[in-house]
């Protein structure tokens, strides 16, 4: 199959690159559409589909993983340049914060999530702190609740998450169904990929795990992971590290109820950790192609790096040398 042409009309999604989707058409007479996004080294997304490839086939031979129907969805990636690639468009998927917003906004007479009385709570609350001027700001907030008491700053969590519905994600699926029976599967199914692609985020280091990098595929329910620019542990270099695992929220846990998440959830963890450990070396072996092809962007992070490690060693020599010499004048 060829492309015979590129439709003139495409979309700008609103995310911080402004990817675009278009829509080719194929030799074949069909139509493909594509997210082209540019200003990051799409290699990284494409490794991390690979290592999802490589994590099914280890589910597919494993019995356990295999009797439950245990995998990981993929789209596929092409990087074209350092710096500019394409995705595969994923049809019948919509972001999990489009789908709590639009519950919120159903639930609360047309209120954002923004307008939510959980986040003017927490607004209020932030505005208090001694010395953060700019609550917008996450870094300013993280400096100054790194003063506060950990009691303090575990009870404030605790009531703007009490504050909040705690059910919008369910409900939304529901939405998604005719029958009960129909929200159980796609209920079963989210839980499975959440629990599943929870692990592989573990396992690779995947961060920047917001709302809006998790879609849900609205016709079974499973859970796909997009947007792989933080991963392999990176995310703990940022201005606010990144140190939870995976992501395990109220609103996740609103799905699971009233099961417990020691049922299926954990369970799914524990079977797909089980064969992925037993399968460690594959994974390790088709790791080490990123320590011999190391991307653009882990470049320049390198960089960085030892250029902070030089400032430090000349400011620790400077140091040394003022201290010699203050000893050699007394």
């Amino acid at each position: 199959m060829k492309i015979a042409s590129i439709k003139k009309v495409c979309l700008v999604l609103g995310s911080i690159r402004r990817p675009k989707k278009i829509t080719v058409h194929g030799s074949n007479e069909k139509d493909y559409c594509l997210l082209i996004k540019g200003g990051e080294d799409l290699r990284l997304d494409q490794r991390v589909q690979q290592l999802f490839a490589i994590i099914n086939r280890i589910f597919a031979v494993d019995p356990a993983c295999e009797n439950r129907d245990l995998n990981l969805k993929t789209f596929g990636v092409v990087p074209v340049t350092n710096r500019l690639g394409a995705f595969e468009w994923v049809d019948n998927t919509e972001p999990m914060k489009a789908l709590i917003t639009k519950e919120h906004k159903r639930l609360e007479n047309g209120k954002d999530l923004g307008q939510s009385a959980a986040q003017s709570q927490r607004l209020r609350w932030l505005q208090k702190l001694p010395g953060n001027k700019n609550v917008s700001r996450p870094a300013q907030q993280h400096q100054a609740l790194l003063s506060l008491d950990d009691g303090e700053v575990t009870k404030a969590f605790e009531e703007h998450t009490a504050a909040f519905p705690p059910f919008l994600l369910r409900s939304a699926l529901e939405n998604l169904c005719l029958t009960s029976s129909a929200f159980l599967t796609i209920k079963n199914q989210f839980i499975k990929s959440m629990a599943v692609f929870s692990i592989a985020s573990y396992l690779l280091g995947i961060g920047d795990r917001h709302l809006e990098n998790f879609l849900v595929d609205t016709s079974d329910g499973e859970v796909l992971g997009i947007d792989f620019g933080i991963a392999f542990g990176s995310g703990v270099n940022l201005s606010v590290p990144e140190l939870m695992p995976f992501r395990l929220t109220q609103q996740i846990e609103g799905v699971i109820a009233p099961h417990p998440l020691e049922g299926i959830y954990k369970h799914t963890m524990v079977h797909a950790l089980s064969a992925l450990r037993k399968k460690k070396s594959l994974i390790l072996d088709a790791c080490e192609i990123f320590v011999r092809e190391p991307l653009l962007d882990w470049l320049k992070d390198a960089k960085q790096a030892n250029r902070s490690s030089s400032l430090i060693q000349d400011s620790s020599r400077t140091a040394s040398a003022l201290g010699t010499a203050h000893d050699g004048d007394t």
